[in-house]
């Protein structure tokens, strides 16, 4: 019941970005009016992206990110020929796409995925799991993440760009700047704030004070409902009577809401809800012909037992990544969980690691829009992206991210956790 608070204030949090331009008054701050150069942007944005993806669900921050992605490619198109306009467009928001989904892997309620591999650890009773909370999760994704940050903004920087592009030096004067001494965008201000605090509090008391554990069956599904679900529970309701209720007084002696019903499905990427929904349809006919059972089946095939633990976490991410592009993450993890827990057993593998390794592998696929739901969200709502260069780039970034997480899966997370 937490993630499911979390997942709905986060979406009314978005509006609220859009609403208010929080996320265009960030960006403009953090530039400050000053030209800079545009690779220096694309670390600033893979970065904010990451970070922002680490707070609320990464497709939510790509929904915030949307509104300046697109009065980006405006100011680009206005100020540069249309092949270097299409070229900077695309590195932006192919950036943008890359640091939602790496924030995603940073923090467990990142990516749906997350929950996914803690609820599959938890089914099959995986030795470790109750050493995974929110605070340790931090201590070996922070280094994972950092160093696949860096790979993706010199990707982008080197393989997109041109030294000519790259150089260019840009202001942000499209961007909207939220008027920090407007009631409304303060009040915005202030709900993010207790949104951030509270969250980060709510995960904090779970690590300190422990309480008896408690169900509840809902349409018939069992549903966790201990006192942390019951506290979250009454969060997400005030939260949402503050945003919607009419107690802030605006113009004259008339009192307004911070959003409007309406406010929920204004500027909501539709094209980018196509490719989602596009990506459920195409993993619905996937699974209709067994093809991922399939697929997972053969995975044993496609490892062989005499090689390294490396080897066998770098052919199990590149499998998952590549299979990914064709189907959502959530998708992918759900059929391939139980295939790979049986497959770490037969290898001698710690199972918590492998369970890891294909949650965390299915948010890293960077090449299709379909893949994950930030990739379509951006896809759909920023025009003019080159889907030749997403895919050649996204191609080497999944070959960086599989690497870079076996080596992972097979030194640090073991030690990390004593499996």
């Amino acid at each position: 019941m937490s993630l499911l608070f979390i997942y709905v204030t986060g979406f009314l949090l978005s509006r609220l970005s859009v609403r208010y331009g929080l996320a265009e008054a960030f960006f403009v701050r953090m530039f400050q009016g000053r030209e800079r150069s545009f690779k220096m942007l694309l670390l600033y944005l893979v970065s904010a992206a990451a970070l922002m993806a680490m707070v609320m669900p990464n497709f939510l921050t790509a929904l915030t990110l949307l509104p300046m992605l697109e009065a980006l490619r405006l100011s680009l198109e206005q100020r540069h020929e249309p092949e270097d306009a299409r070229r900077l467009t695309t590195a932006s928001a192919v950036i943008a796409m890359y640091g939602c989904n790496l924030g995603g892997i940073g923090s467990m309620v990142g990516s749906p995925a997350n929950a996914l591999i803690l609820g599959a650890a938890q089914i099959f009773e995986v030795p470790g799991r109750e050493k995974i909370n929110y605070l340790s999760w931090f201590g070996w994704s922070l280094p994972l993440v950092a160093v696949l940050i860096l790979s993706a903004w010199l990707l982008a920087t080197y393989f997109m760009l041109s030294k000519k592009q790259r150089a260019t030096l840009i202001t942000l004067p499209q961007l909207r700047s939220a008027d920090a001494r407007d009631l409304f965008t303060r009040q915005a201000w202030r709900a993010l704030a207790a949104w951030i605090s509270f969250w980060i509090l709510h995960a904090l008391l779970q690590l300190v004070v422990s309480v008896p554990a408690e169900n509840i069956a809902l349409f018939g599904l069992k549903l966790n409902w201990t006192l942390w679900d019951k506290i979250a529970t009454l969060f997400g309701l005030i939260f949402c009577t503050l945003v919607f209720a009419p107690i802030f007084k605006g113009d004259g002696d008339a009192r307004q809401a911070l959003l409007k019903v309406s406010d929920c499905f204004n500027k909501l990427p539709v094209l980018g809800f196509g490719f989602v929904l596009l990506a459920m349809a195409i993993s619905g006919l996937f699974i209709y012909f067994k093809i991922p059972q399939w697929l997972a089946q053969h995975l044993e095939t496609l490892v062989p037992q005499h090689w390294s633990p490396v080897a066998l976490y770098l052919c199990l991410a590149f499998v998952t990544t590549l299979t990914t592009e064709l189907l959502s993450n959530t998708t992918v993890s759900l059929v391939f969980f139980p295939i790979v827990h049986a497959l770490a057993l037969a290898l001698n593998l710690p199972p918590l690691a492998a369970l890891l390794g294909v949650g965390l592998a299915s948010t890293n696929a960077f090449m299709l829009p379909i893949a994950t739901p930030a990739n379509a969200l951006i896809y759909g709502g920023v025009k003019h992206i080159s889907l030749k260069t997403m895919i050649a780039s996204g191609f080497v970034m999944n070959l960086i991210s599989s690497f870079w997480l076996a080596l992972f899966l097979s030194r640090v997370i073991p030690w990390y956790y004593g499996l």
